[in-house]
């Protein structure tokens, strides 16, 4: 099905994304507060492991036969109620959704 390997694409891409800051993670840390470079590649690494994780968790929900979430939050909250993560976890993990909006929106604060 065209969904799956959507999804499965899309795993891949954000394991390969996650990997990549765990191998740079001590140079990043070394550099991101003297480097305008660095500080630009961490940012937008994490932004996009963001936006995946909320792209595979919207294609999960739809693909369930659950309505389209309206908001990110309403994602990762769906995902609980839905048994699809454990709830507790989803819980805890919708702050996903703030820290994509802030990297997205608030790009003059950082």
């Amino acid at each position: 099905m065209k969904k799956d390997r959507i999804i499965l694409e899309k795993i891949e891409r954000l394991k390969n994304e996650v990997k990549y800051l765990k191998d740079s993670k001590i140079r990043f840390l070394n550099n991101i507060r003297t480097s305008t470079d660095i500080k630009k590649i961490v940012e937008r690494s994490v932004y996009l492991c963001c936006e995946m994780v909320l792209d595979i968790s919207d294609l999960l929900i739809v693909k369930s036969g659950y309505s389209k979430p309206l908001t990110y939050s309403e994602i990762i909250y769906k995902l609980g109620e839905n048994k699809i993560i454990p709830k507790k976890f989803a819980y805890k993990f919708v702050y996903i959704a703030g820290l994509r909006n802030f990297l997205s929106h608030d790009y003059m604060i950082i």
